[in-house]
């Protein structure tokens, strides 16, 4: 998945715009969401400032997007719109193309959290997308500069925008674990507690929440996420952390 991310942050490191038409073939050559299974969707989120505003909107609308506009209106500083984006069965309470992820408090601190350290960033249940049928949702951005930034101040001045993917982390899981998922257990916590509150998605679901027999990992994005794997019953010997 990770792999799959940076082939993207790839292709809009390049000079020149990618074209809506263009980005979906790009996804269709690769079959996105047969082989990387719980991914529905995937696209780039721009970096604007808002002295460039005027020329990204109509730029967009020549290009042959003639509604495009910024969700929600209003006057800010600078703007991370969602200028480019793939879809399979989403369905999403706002406007997705154009819309604004800086407006969101929640997902502002991640965006720039990975533009000043490089690296892709996660947030569970993002705003993005809601109801029954996305609980255990991941938002996964990763950044995109204009060059090869070595510092957090060089990152901020060269940015181009976010690679961003809407993840489903049941079908990840399922899929992570393959034949293994008939007799694993694997529980995915926000943050370093193992707690009911803190779950984000499990496989099977329904998992008993019992410590017993478990092994805890804690990784990624400096310790923030817990992954526990403990052996089902009837499972033909112990688990190999």
């Amino acid at each position: 998945y990770n792999d799959q991310i940076a082939s993207a942050v790839a292709l809009f490191s390049q000079p020149g715009l990618i074209d809506r038409a263009e980005f979906h073939a790009w996804v269709n050559q690769l079959d996105l969401y047969n082989r990387y299974k719980g991914i529905y969707g995937l696209g780039l989120v721009s970096w604007v400032p808002a002295t460039d505003l005027p020329t990204f909107v109509s730029g967009w609308r020549a290009d042959g997007d003639p509604g495009f506009s910024v969700s929600p209106s209003g006057a800010r500083p600078a703007y991370c719109l969602v200028s480019e984006f793939d879809q399979k069965n989403l369905k999403s309470p706002v406007p997705l193309t154009g819309y604004d992820l800086c407006t969101n408090t929640t997902l502002l601190p991640v965006l720039d959290d990975a533009t000043a350290s490089g690296q892709p960033q996660a947030i569970v249940e993002s705003a993005l997308v809601q109801g029954s049928a996305y609980l255990g949702n991941f938002l996964l951005v990763a950044p995109v500069y204009s060059g090869a930034p070595t510092t957090a101040a060089e990152r901020r001045s060269q940015r181009i925008g976010w690679v961003a993917a809407l993840v489903d982390g049941r079908q990840m899981l399922t899929a992570a674990l393959g034949p293994a998922g008939a007799h694993l257990g694997v529980e995915l916590f926000s943050g370093s507690a193992v707690s009911p509150k803190q779950l984000v998605v499990s496989s099977p679901s329904g998992l008993k929440p019992s410590a017993q027999g478990s092994v805890t990992e804690h990784f990624s994005d400096g310790g923030k996420w817990t992954l526990r794997i403990r052996p089902l019953p009837g499972a033909p010997g112990p688990v190999n952390p």
